[in-house]
């Protein structure tokens, strides 16, 4: 039985899509190997096509399916299970049409209707992954329409405390551990000065690239804040002081 995107899952892959955009905008569909870390997919419900420093276009997935070289199948994830034999017959053909065997086996996304979008990339240099995920919960959308709107003409700088990493498909108790970290400080320690990487191995926990590229991820110091990361030290009675990116450190004091 293939799985059925749950309907609370809204998240946003965004991928990177520099050499094939033209023929996902014009097929549909994006099509990459089925096999390596790189292609390690999570369930998501809208794509993101990535290129030139900005998503271009966004559309609802509709299925993901491995095509192998005997055209056997497996299905990934798909919306509507009564639709699973249709995506399954939609993914061969697309893959053989769009790939040759010795490519074989490739995952193919079966996207709904392309809705173009500017959501630029404000940092310097490419994607430095392959994928990046947003919980676009927030955002109150729908479908891949309504997402587009609300991403055109922002930057990513403004959605980078909804981005997730690939292991998460939502926030959902991904910094209970680390908030437990914090809460077990001794009393007697009013600074902290740490590195990101001892707090990921602290926390269990790899942060989403936007930590390594913005220090506003970092700085919000609102007691009603709704970032999960930032609640992790602050309800703890914790504060960045400062952060410095080009070290991957950070200083927290007490409050």
């Amino acid at each position: 039985m293939a799985e059925k995107l749950p309907d609370d899952n809204q998240t946003l892959l965004i991928v990177n899509c520099s050499k094939s955009w033209q023929e996902v905008v014009a097929e549909g569909v994006y099509i990459c190997p089925a096999a390596g870390g790189a292609y390690n997919h999570h369930p998501t419900r809208y794509f993101g096509v990535y290129h030139d420093k900005k998503v271009s276009h966004v559309a609802n997935i509709e299925a993901v399916v491995d095509v192998n070289p005997d055209d056997s199948t497996t299905v990934r994830w798909l919306v509507w299970p009564v639709k699973e034999a249709d995506f399954r017959k939609k993914a061969v053909a697309g893959a053989n049409r769009l790939r040759p065997k010795n490519e074989f086996p490739v995952r193919v996304f079966l996207l709904g209707p392309l809705q173009a979008t500017n959501f630029n990339k404000d940092t310097h240099g490419g994607m430095q992954n392959s994928a990046r995920y947003y919980d676009v919960s927030s955002l109150g959308v729908s479908t891949a329409g309504f997402l587009a709107h609300k991403l055109s003409g922002k930057k990513w700088s403004d959605f980078m405390n909804i981005e997730v990493n690939e292991q998460y498909s939502s926030y959902k108790g991904m910094y209970e551990t680390l908030q437990k970290w914090f809460a077990a400080q001794a009393k007697t320690e009013t600074e902290l000065h740490v590195t990101f990487r001892k707090l990921e191995e602290a926390g269990s926990v790899l942060f989403p690239p936007s930590a390594r590229e913005y220090q506003a991820w970092w700085l919000d110091k609102s007691p009603d804040t709704t970032h999960s990361h930032a609640r992790a030290w602050l309800e703890t009675g914790w504060q960045v002081e400062s952060v410095n990116l080009s070290k991957e450190t950070v200083s927290f004091k007490r409050v």
